[in-house]
């Protein structure tokens, strides 16, 4: 249940992270039509009013748990799992260093185009405990 009052601006256009743990889970959600959400429509039960969102939380209750809306869920919930979206973090921020340094074929001003499967990340030791971030 993601009731957010719809009337702030900034809960209006917020995106919540645990929608997509929710998807992940293939669990029905309720919710206020929060702009983000609205292209989820048929996966999502919404409601403007608490008679609406009362009405959402009965279908969300009643419907089986063989309903393909289920596997649809689970779908976009793995598109935006961690994992999922950690692979994508590497080439933008190639990308965001690229544009920010002025470097039109470089990786961090090295002047080298590096591949996304060539990029190798190493986890830093924080200096204090040794241990790793």
């Amino acid at each position: 249940f993601m009731p957010y009052d719809c009337g702030d601006e900034v809960n209006l256009h917020c995106v919540p992270l645990k929608l997509f743990d929710y998807f992940a889970a293939g669990l029905p959600v309720v919710s206020t039509p929060l702009i983000h959400r609205r292209q989820y429509e048929g996966l999502i039960y919404l409601g403007d009013s608490a008679e609406q969102l009362a009405d959402g939380v009965r279908c969300a209750l009643a419907e089986p748990p063989d309903d393909p809306r289920r596997q649809e869920r689970r779908r976009i919930g793995r598109a935006h799992s961690i994992e999922a979206m950690s692979q994508l973090l590497p080439a933008l921020l190639i990308e965001a260093l690229g544009q920010r340094s002025g470097a039109k074929s470089g990786a961090c001003g090295t002047g080298k185009i590096v591949a996304k499967d060539e990029l190798e990340i190493q986890p830093e030791t924080l200096p204090s405990t040794g241990e790793r971030a």
